[in-house]
């Protein structure tokens, strides 16, 4: 359960076993949702492997998953 605390500006949130502590004007999220079109010499391993170092150098958080579908968004 996530707790918001305005009078001291700080905002709880749980993620697993973890409590992180944050201003409430620090945090944003975003939804993504879509498929990603990537060349046949690549795969989601790839893929995951360099989104992900995309996100932990802006020092953000992602929680979700991936997986490979087809042309349609079928899953393989």
């Amino acid at each position: 359960m996530d707790q918001v605390l305005p009078a001291l500006g700080l905002y709880y949130i749980y993620n697993n076993t973890k409590k992180i502590c944050i201003k409430d004007d620090a945090i944003y999220f975003i939804k993504i949702e879509g498929i990603v079109e990537v060349r046949d010499d690549e795969d989601n391993d790839i893929f995951i492997d360099e989104f992900l170092e995309f996100i932990e150098r802006h020092q953000w958080y992602f929680g979700g998953g991936s997986r490979e579908v087809n042309e349609s968004g079928e899953d393989l």
